[in-house]
């Protein structure tokens, strides 16, 4: 069983992915790809134009196309994406059993209100959001976690709310992939495809501070540094490179493609569906294909790959295309998970006795209103000196409940690096 130790008390586990239509009906399908598209995210275009896009465009087009995709998937459960994301948060629970975990979608049901309200039936003031998405990206993490904020912040103003990041790099994670991954090396393999979701460049390039470095050459992702670190196609790459190691795949044998593009603005290449004519063309006798930015199988892996990439490398001179499953719900996977979270509130949560005196350092003066919102969290800013442009806190931590083991906080991402000292 878990150490449940590193939790802070009051403390629930609120796994979100993206989402999925409540049926495989074109009306259904609307609906979801009308709240899906519509995220300034996701399509990244003004207000206006992103409307008629959605609306007047792509939702009358795709809902019909989309639907019949959906319904080749569909099982006696509805959507697998679902059903494993429920599964897995039955076995996350049963790891844990004294944190309430919960099960939210970003678009869909079950919506975060839901995920959110279930944790606050359990009795749980602190809410850690894990985002099912190994690598970063601002149409998936970024959306997610500002949703989250935006509904806590607006109906559940009691809650504390912390994310963990992306987790492309995670040595549990990479553990899972590889052990989950290995049947299928069980045989012969002419080559091993990394697909990963697509992105417009665009939403990389963006967030790259200096404009001279993101997708200006084919290095630009061979190593994660302080320029690409929030870069989605760093992630992907960094994250061949474990699998490939712990997967023993030689050099030569593998390549990465981007697939699920829309529209004719320019996606990150090469392109999936182009990669699988190539290596029918090269008649290829069996291809494995990995897709790793998701974890659990869905319409991207179980119809645009196991069905319709498959069908077009055949159809094209190729052997046998394999989908390699994804983590969905397998006991590697939930282990995964937990341990995960664990490292993540061990790494951030401190234990202080009441009435303790906490300091810590922050680059720079916050405002009021950032003052205000930390005292809510951990106690009373009582007064900071500067030194060499780093401000340092005192925090009187007079507010907490008595606790026989001392009491404990979650500090935010951005007050990682303090130090601490305490005095009677």
């Amino acid at each position: 069983m878990p150490d449940t130790s590193p939790f802070p008390p009051h403390t629930g586990i609120l796994l979100l992915n993206l989402g999925t239509p409540d049926s495989p009906t074109p009306s259904a399908v609307g609906r979801y790809l009308k709240e899906f598209l519509m995220d300034k995210y996701v399509l990244d275009n003004a207000f206006f134009y992103r409307l008629f896009l959605v609306y007047c465009l792509i939702v009358p087009k795709r809902k019909k196309t989309s639907a019949e995709a959906y319904a080749k998937i569909w099982n006696e459960r509805g959507s697998p994406l679902l059903s494993y994301s429920q599964d897995l948060a039955e076995k996350v629970a049963s790891l844990l059993p004294e944190i309430p975990v919960s099960l939210a979608m970003r678009y869909g049901r079950p919506s975060l209100e839901d995920g959110i309200q279930e944790l606050v039936q359990a009795g749980v003031k602190h809410v850690v959001l894990f985002p099912l998405y190994p690598q970063y990206a601002e149409s998936s993490t970024r959306t997610s976690v500002e949703k989250c904020e935006s509904i806590i912040k607006k109906q559940f103003p009691h809650l504390q709310l912390s994310s963990l990041p992306a987790f492309y790099d995670s040595k549990y994670y990479i553990d899972a992939v590889t052990e989950v991954s290995k049947p299928s090396f069980s045989e012969q393999y002419d080559r091993v495809l990394f697909s990963y979701h697509g992105l417009p460049e665009r939403q990389l390039t963006k967030l790259d501070a200096t404009k001279k470095y993101c997708l200006k050459d084919s290095s630009c992702c061979e190593s994660i540094n302080e320029k690409n670190r929030n870069c989605y196609r760093a992630h992907c790459y960094s994250l061949t490179r474990s699998l490939v190691k712990t997967l023993g795949i030689p050099e030569g044998k593998y390549s990465v493609a981007f697939q699920s593009r829309l529209g004719k603005t320019p996606w990150i290449k090469p392109y999936t569906d182009k990669v699988i004519l190539q290596l029918a063309a090269e008649k290829k006798k069996r291809v494995l294909v990995m897709c790793p930015s998701f974890v659990a199988d869905c319409l991207e892996t179980l119809e645009e790959i196991a069905m319709a990439g498959k069908e077009n490398f055949e159809a094209h001179g190729g052997g046998e295309l394999v989908l390699v499953p994804s983590l969905n719900a397998e006991d590697v996977w939930a282990k995964a998970v937990v341990s995960i979270v664990s490292e993540k509130i061990k790494k951030n949560t401190e234990s202080f006795q009441e009435g303790e005196c906490v300091k810590f350092s922050l680059p720079q003066e916050i405002s009021a209103e950032e003052k205000n919102e930390l005292e809510g969290k951990i106690g009373i800013i009582d007064g900071y000196h500067t030194i060499n442009n780093v401000v340092h806190y005192s925090v009187l931590v007079d507010h907490f409940p008595q606790e026989k083991k001392g009491t404990y906080f979650l500090l935010p991402e951005h007050y990682l690096q303090k130090h601490t000292e305490t005095k009677h």
